[in-house]
């Protein structure tokens, strides 16, 4: 019963998105932040190695996207 009111309400109200995201959070960026969460409470030496990684990946990441997408927004109000 609950599959069946779940699937009419996906059908007459869409899936929703729960998560707010910045303009310039690209899909690249999601993917590696729900990776990262997979080595969050990890006791191994070898999964807090990859959480590091993966935190400083996400960090250089949004960065460097941030600053392209400011670019963009002020070359458009930039006047030819």
């Amino acid at each position: 019963m609950k599959d069946t009111i779940t699937l009419a309400a996906t059908k007459s109200l869409g899936n929703s998105n729960n998560t707010a995201r910045k303009e310039w959070i690209t899909m690249e960026i999601v993917n590696m932040i729900g990776e990262r969460r997979k080595y969050e409470c990890s006791s191994s030496i070898d999964g807090q190695e990859k959480y590091r990684v993966l935190r400083n990946l996400i960090i250089r990441k949004s960065r460097e996207a941030k600053e392209k997408y400011l670019e963009e927004k002020c070359n458009e109000y930039k006047p030819s």
